[in-house]
């Protein structure tokens, strides 16, 4: 179900990117995809509302014509001051939840600076208003290179040069490499992530929540590796590549 900020939201949006194709009037609000299922008192409701901060206007009693103002049209172009208004904010999924678990027990006391970092990735994601899609996969990434710096003890090589060691020494399959080739990449290719942002980067939150979820599981799978020599001992560990 959505939220009402997230209704007054796709309201205003649907308004906005429709004002010249009805001559500034929506017909059939309650027919948006993002709102379908929303109770009608809600929706009223939140019309009601857009309307006293005059962001739109309702052109008939049943309000199923909607026209935005001029207000309006400058808040949806003014990005961060929409996102202040109208903050978009995502729970942690279950099955996220239980990796970050995860990943908190096993750093805990043991990795700290890439706890840091995986936090913040976290929280990037799920605290930030609005959230903050590149910074969470930047420091997701950049959490899984700080756990390979630690365990191959190379401090000063970054992610892209790690893999084939990583492979080598802690993958249990030469095509595991390409998950962390691939994590790695985004966070290098996509504009605003690791480099400054030329374009648009087109990220949404489904792909920031994939990356650290890749990353939360990349993270577990290393240390839980590298405990695992500490069992056996050196000559008879078994190799990442089993």
């Amino acid at each position: 179900m959505m939220t009402d900020v997230e209704i007054q939201r796709a309201i205003l949006q649907f308004a906005y990117d429709h004002r010249h194709d009805h001559s500034l009037q929506i017909v059939g609000i309650e027919d948006i995809d993002a709102i379908k299922g929303v109770e009608q008192n809600r929706l009223r409701h939140n019309i009601k509302l857009l309307r006293d901060l005059e962001l739109i206007n309702t052109e008939d009693s049943a309000w199923r014509l909607i026209a935005i103002t001029t207000s309006g049209t400058r808040l949806v172009d003014d990005k961060e001051e929409f996102d202040r208004l109208f903050p978009v904010r995502f729970d942690l999924p279950q099955q996220t939840q239980q990796l970050v678990d995860t990943v908190e027990e096993l750093l805990s006391g043991k990795f700290d600076a890439p706890l840091r970092q995986f936090r913040k990735a976290k929280d990037f994601l799920y605290k930030s208003n609005p959230p903050d899609y590149q910074n969470c996969i930047k420091d997701s990434v950049g959490a899984v290179e700080a756990i390979a710096k630690i365990l191959l003890n190379e401090p000063t090589k970054d992610l892209g040069k790690l893999t084939t060691k990583l492979s080598d020494e802690y993958l249990g399959h030469p095509a595991m490499t390409k998950i962390v080739d691939g994590i790695y990449a985004v966070r290098g290719d996509e504009p605003g992530v690791a480099h400054g942002a030329h374009d648009t980067s087109l990220l949404a939150y489904s792909d920031a929540e994939f990356i650290i979820n890749v990353s939360s599981a990349l993270i577990t799978y290393l240390v839980r590796q590298s405990e695992s020599r500490s069992v056996f001992p050196s000559d008879a560990a078994p190799k990442g590549r089993g």
